[in-house]
């Protein structure tokens, strides 16, 4: 069975939900836990999921590297709607 990069992002930065995730002030903390994920241990179509979840834009990557380079770089409060 596939595991759910989402699921286990939400784990591992301690959120009860995983709707916790979109909600913690301190976006530091999704990318320090981003780090250390493999990307070869989650699909492309989960990369591109979590990038559309996190950051409320639709991209479609071409490799698991790219959509996970773009999370470590991507400016979280700039990409949030109020």
């Amino acid at each position: 069975m596939e595991k759910d990069l989402l699921l286990v992002l939400s784990e591992k930065i301690g959120c009860m939900y995983l709707s916790d995730l979109k909600f913690i002030q301190d976006k530091s903390r999704i990318k320090s836990a981003l780090q250390h994920f493999e990307t070869h241990d989650f699909s492309l179509q989960q990369w591109n999921g979590a990038v559309e979840y996190l950051t409320e834009q639709k991209k479609e990557f071409t490799s698991p590297n790219e959509a996970k380079k773009f999370l470590l770089d991507v400016d979280f409060v700039t990409c949030q709607r109020a």
